[in-house]
């Protein structure tokens, strides 16, 4: 009887806790990024960028986690937790300390399939406040980039 209790207790954590309770950073990057793209179908876009760079909202700006949105045509950023970057024209030729092209690399991975790709950078964790390397996972949906990503 106990072990069956016991098994009964860890489905209904797993339950409770989610799928991502047990997944890695790039897990759970792919999944907050499909799960922005799903709140700004169901919500619409001018919702949904609010909700994204509400510092408030720890559902999607939560330390290190958050969500980038970008123009996939003219790589201007349209939603993210700092409104300075928002339309701010120098987004589209932003470099890392290391010389990449961090938007028009993420627009790139994005284009490159449906389901989305990979783009490796460096740049600072707003958490803790230093440069690190970072890896982010983009999609494009309506025109649109999403991207979440994650400090090594």
């Amino acid at each position: 009887m106990l072990k069956f209790l016991s098994a009964a207790l860890m489905a209904l954590m797993l339950t409770v806790a989610g799928p991502l309770a047990a997944a890695g950073p790039a897990e759970q990057a792919e999944a907050m990024t499909n799960k922005a793209i799903k709140h700004y179908q169901t919500v619409g876009k001018d919702k949904a960028f609010a909700d994204f760079g509400d510092t408030t909202n720890k559902e999607w700006v939560d330390g290190e986690w958050y969500v980038l949105v970008v123009d996939a045509e003219s790589a201007m950023a349209l939603a993210y937790y700092d409104p300075k970057m928002i339309n701010n024209p120098a987004i589209p030729d932003l470099k890392d300390m290391e010389g990449k092209f961090i938007i028009r690399d993420q627009i790139a991975a994005a284009n490159k399939t449906a389901d989305g790709g990979w783009v490796e950078y460096v740049w600072r964790n707003p958490a803790t406040k230093k440069l690190q390397k970072k890896k982010s996972f983009t999609k494009k949906f309506d025109s649109k980039v999403f991207v979440v990503g994650y400090y090594e």
